[in-house]
């Protein structure tokens, strides 16, 4: 996965075929039964509006970025475009931690998913290690054509990815547990406990 595509798809990204800790949900009463049934049971998707992307980092971090996503609701799996511009004041290396906490409108109400087999509010202590390319090798089109790097470390400097068209694949099928519905999302990365990049990210989905 590239640096651009990291960025955009994160929340996405995040949980295939990574081991995760879960927050320290010890000290909370959760009924975890109750709490995947509300999870799963269908909700209406209001469409927000458009994918929404913020830095919550106010452009104080080495992480600067922006991204575009259509279309609203995001169909999974299905095509999404994206369009994505990332700033980097500093070289980025591993380890590359992210913590996502992610919130599931119900009822009218903003409800916190927990870490649940590595999908929901996780911490992920190496998102390098699940970039599936190899230093060295080849990156997938178009990232060579737009002179995007794909592996870490990633070099200091801009990048832009034009509006491009991807597939989400069936790959993404746990996504399912989490049903259709309106997303709030908080990614915060950072680098030896030195935050690197803070992002919010709202989006309906609906899960075919």
């Amino acid at each position: 996965m590239a640096l651009s595509t990291f960025v955009a798809v994160l929340t996405l990204a995040l949980l295939v075929g990574v081991q995760a800790k879960p927050f320290d949900l010890e000290d909370s009463e959760i009924d975890f039964a109750l709490l995947t049934a509300l999870l799963e049971r269908p909700q209406t998707v209001s469409n927000l509006g458009s994918w929404s992307w913020s830095d919550c980092s106010a452009g104080k971090d080495a992480i600067f970025a922006n991204a575009v996503i259509t279309p609203d609701p995001i169909v999974v799996p299905g095509y999404i475009s994206a369009e994505v511009n990332v700033t980097l004041k500093n070289d980025i290396t591993a380890p590359l931690k992210a913590v996502l906490s992610i919130k599931k409108k119900i009822a009218g109400l903003w409800i916190p998913i927990p870490c649940i087999d590595n999908i929901g509010s996780c911490t992920y202590d190496d998102v390098c290690s699940m970039i599936p390319i190899a230093p060295g090798d080849t990156c997938p089109d178009p990232l060579p054509q737009y002179k995007i790097p794909c592996t870490c470390p990633f070099k200091m400097g801009s990048y832009a990815l034009p509006k491009t068209w991807f597939n989400i694949p069936g790959m993404l099928s746990k996504f399912n547990n989490l049903g259709d519905g309106d997303y709030e999302i908080n990614a915060k990365v950072s680098i030896k406990d030195v935050e690197v990049g803070c992002y919010d990210v709202t989006a309906s989905l609906k899960l075919d």
